[in-house]
C-alpha cells in the first residue's frame, strides 16, 4: 500500500483508503447516500442537544455517519434503523464529552446564529442552552431523547442502555433541575 503526498494510505488502484474502507466503493452507492442524507439532520439535532455546541455536534455527526457507512450491511437489514442510529449517536456524543472533559474546557455554544430556534427568540434559546449546559450529561441525554426526539421511556432505555425505571427517575430529575435553574436565572 502506498501513501499520497498528504500521508493518506492509497490502495493498489490509487484510491484513498479511509478508516479501513475505500471511498470509491461507496461513492456510487445510492442506497448509502440516501441513508446518510435521511439521518444526518436527526443525528446532528440529537448530538447538538447533548453536547450543546454546533462544532462538536458536527464532529459527532461525522463520527456517526462513518459508523453508519462501516455498518451499512447491518444497518440496511436492521429491524429498526432509527433506533440503531439514535443509540450510536447517544454513545458517540457521550464519548465525545468524556474525551473533551480531559482535553479542553467545554462550554455551551454561545453563537446565536448556530442555534435552531425553538421559541422564535434567539436570546431565550441561548438562555435555555446555557441552563441545559449546567445539567449532567446523563440528565441532558434523557431530556434530549424525551423532549427533543419524543421517544418513549422504553426507547430511551434502549438507546441509553439503562433500565426504564432509571430513565423515569433521570427524566424527573432533569425536569426538576432544569426548572430550578431556569427560575433561579430569572430571579
Amino acid at each position: 500500500m502506498s501513501v499520497d503526498r498528504h500521508g493518506a494510505k492509497l490502495g493498489a488502484d490509487g484510491v484513498q483508503v479511509v478508516l479501513g474502507f475505500r471511498l470509491v466503493a461507496f461513492a456510487g452507492t445510492d442506497a448509502i447516500g440516501s441513508v446518510l442524507e435521511r439521518y444526518r439532520e436527526v443525528v446532528f439535532r440529537l448530538a447538538y442537544h447533548i453536547v450543546l455546541d454546533a462544532e462538536s455536534a458536527h464532529d459527532v455527526t461525522q463520527d456517526v455517519m462513518v459508523r453508519a457507512v462501516r455498518s451499512f450491511d447491518k444497518l440496511s437489514v436492521h429491524p429498526n434503523p432509527d433506533h440503531w442510529i439514535r443509540c450510536v449517536t447517544v454513545r458517540a456524543a457521550r464519548n465525545f464529552l468524556r474525551k473533551a472533559k480531559h482535553t479542553r474546557r467545554w462550554r455551551a455554544d454561545a453563537n446565536v446564529e448556530t442555534l435552531t430556534p425553538q421559541s422564535g427568540d434567539p436570546v431565550d434559546d441561548l438562555a435555555m442552552r446555557e441552563v441545559l449546559a449546567t445539567l449532567p450529561v446523563d440528565l441532558r441525554t434523557v431530556l434530549a431523547l424525551a423532549v427533543g426526539e419524543q421517544l418513549s421511556y422504553a426507547e430511551i432505555a434502549s438507546a441509553t442502555g439503562v433500565p426504564v425505571g432509571t430513565v423515569a427517575s433521570r427524566l424527573n430529575a432533569a425536569k426538576s433541575a432544569f426548572r430550578e435553574r431556569w427560575e433561579a436565572r430569572e430571579a
